[in-house]
């Protein structure tokens, strides 16, 4: 027997989603932001990071991902414990 959720579902999600970008110093640091966020869930998701190309062969990235959401059983809700912050080093040759 499947269980029963006490929470009902929306027929229709919403979702409405943002991106920006912004380049600085000759290109050599990049700013972005991305975001997810429905307005019936009440619920975000928000990745960003900063970049910077030390060299052609280096870059650096420090970036990061944060859920959040108002009702704890919506799609980015259930993510919320699963926020995290990393730093990335490439090598191209």
């Amino acid at each position: 027997a499947a269980m029963m959720s006490p929470y009902k579902d929306d027929e229709l999600r919403s979702l409405i989603t943002s991106r920006l970008t912004r380049t600085f110093s000759m290109e050599t640091v990049v700013v972005s932001s991305f975001i997810f966020y429905s307005p019936s869930d009440e619920d975000i998701y928000w990745r960003f990071a900063v970049d910077y190309k030390y060299s052609d062969e280096v870059k650096m990235t420090l970036g990061g991902n944060l859920f959040d959401g108002n009702k704890p059983h919506t799609d980015f809700a259930t993510s919320d414990f699963n926020d995290n912050l990393y730093l990335k080093l490439t090598y191209g040759f």
